[in-house]
């Protein structure tokens, strides 16, 4: 049976990675990393963490009421706080399919902190 699919683009960084010699490199790099400490037959012994960074927001925007536009002539104004803090969040899955529950790593100090400690 044929299929009609649409083609995915693929950037020329990532396309210059799947050059034969750099895959086959790849893998038996991989293949070296799993045998030396005997985890070839121990998959549920290997790990994949992914992160990403957010930013964390506490409160939701408060709901205003207000006179329509046309009467009033006016748009509500509202300060806004600091943004949140910046947070990483880390997926954890073994080979075999089994996830970790989701951890969240805050930054223990304020960005002020921060640029005053760089500086």
């Amino acid at each position: 049976m044929i299929a009609s699919r649409k083609a995915q683009s693929l950037s020329a960084r990532r396309a210059q990675k799947l050059k034969r010699f750099i895959v086959v490199g790849h893998f038996s790099k991989l293949t070296t990393t799993l045998e030396e400490p005997g985890l070839m037959d121990k998959p549920e012994r290997v790990y994949n963490v992914d992160d990403k960074g957010r930013r964390s927001y506490l409160h939701k925007h408060p709901l205003l009421l207000t006179p329509p536009k046309k009467k009033s002539g006016k748009h509500p104004n509202l300060v806004a706080a600091e943004h949140g803090d910046n947070v990483t969040i880390l997926s954890i899955e073994n080979a075999v399919g089994s996830a970790i529950r989701s951890v969240i790593l805050f930054n223990p100090y304020p960005a002020n902190v921060e640029k005053m400690v760089s500086s």
